[in-house]
């Protein structure tokens, strides 16, 4: 009765060896198995492994429930008729970047810092000199939709399988809410939550795992990325995600050695008696935002394993690559990870509706 991932769990733990042979299509192999998966075929060239590895992390993700990854965590929703300032407020209080709105208990969208980003950059962009006070007299209702990101809401059935909820994952969708028969909602299932799978099951990334993050090709380059100064003041950053469609940008010194990143989720909190703050510049922005940091750095050396244990332990969104010096190099957001994986799964390039930097 168990599933894939459980099954696996068990013969690890109780060491039962496993014999495959090549017949097998959903064979498993993997450095870290060793000792435990034998051949009888003998030893498998490295386009064989790719070919064992797409079938078992197919396997795995088409047979194991939604509902088995989802994490308990308190379902935090507001009103559509609740302030931004208030609504951001409560986002920030409960450390989540998006939240549903409802109408008499039902869900009517889920709003995103993203959509929060277009709305104060409309304001700064306005001819009203009271913006903060229209912080605590809009509503959230006001920033459905604003980044265009109609994705947001997509819900699944708990009984619907992992395949689906990567597939939305691999084309920029964050979040993914869980239904249940009633079409209640009970639950999310992350990015997070995806990558948690991997660093908890490392076999799923197959031959990948010990290669550098720069030869497996999910990167952006340095050529890609979008980069302030720290004396820039904080709302131009806001305006640059705004215009190019992203969700960070990284700041840098003169010679481009990467210092921090500001993101859409650093507007948390803003309220009348914060708004000033966007003011200020990115650097003293940055000292007294209570923003917590959903970033990693990565040394261009780090193995994809050891990329997705950062990723997990920090709960981060994206790794912001540089060289042993400091450059930056690259980045690697959740949403490029998780296409390179559904792409080695369905041998297919996804078209990706999230732009990080």
């Amino acid at each position: 009765g168990e599933g894939p991932l459980e099954l696996l769990g068990t013969l690890r733990q109780e060491e039962i060896p496993i014999h495959l042979t090549l017949a097998d299509s959903h064979a498993l192999y993997d450095e870290s198995l060793a000792g435990v998966v034998s051949f009888r075929s003998g030893e498998f060239d490295v386009e064989k492994m790719v070919l064992l590895h797409r079938k078992l992390l197919g396997t795995v993700l088409g047979m194991t429930r939604v509902e088995a990854l989802a994490v308990p965590r308190p379902l935090v929703s507001v009103p559509e008729e609740t302030s931004v300032a208030d609504g951001l407020r409560a986002m920030a209080a409960n450390g989540v970047f998006s939240v549903p709105l409802t109408r008499r208990g039902r869900v009517v969208g889920v709003v995103t810092m993203l959509d929060a980003v277009v709305f104060t950059v409309e304001l700064l962009q306005g001819e009203t000199k009271a913006l903060d006070v229209l912080y605590t007299t809009e509503t959230m209702a006001s920033l459905l939709g604003r980044s265009g990101r109609t994705e947001a809401w997509n819900p699944v059935a708990g009984a619907d399988t992992l395949l689906k909820a990567f597939s939305s994952f691999a084309h920029g969708v964050h979040h993914v809410c869980v239904l249940d028969p009633e079409h209640r909602l009970t639950g999310f299932v992350t990015q997070t939550d995806a990558v948690r799978l991997f660093a908890e099951h490392k076999n799923l990334l197959g031959p990948h795992a010990s290669r550098l993050i720069l030869d497996v090709g999910m990167h952006r380059p340095r050529a890609q990325i979008s980069a302030i100064g720290g004396s820039v003041a904080a709302w131009q950053a806001f305006q640059v995600m705004h215009n190019r469609d992203i969700s960070a940008v990284a700041v840098v010194d003169r010679e481009d050695y990467f210092a921090a990143d500001i993101s859409a989720n650093h507007l948390e909190g803003i309220c009348y008696d914060t708004f000033h703050l966007l003011f200020v510049s990115c650097t003293s922005f940055l000292e007294v935002s209570k923003y917590t940091r959903d970033y990693i750095v990565i040394h261009e050396l780090a193995t994809v394993s050891e990329l997705v244990d950062e990723l997990a332990a920090k709960h981060a969104h994206r790794a912001w690559i540089t060289s042993k010096g400091g450059k930056l190099l690259g980045l690697i957001s959740l949403t490029d990870f998780l296409s390179a994986v559904v792409e080695g799964i369905s041998g297919q390039v996804i078209t990706k509706v999230e732009k990080v930097a």
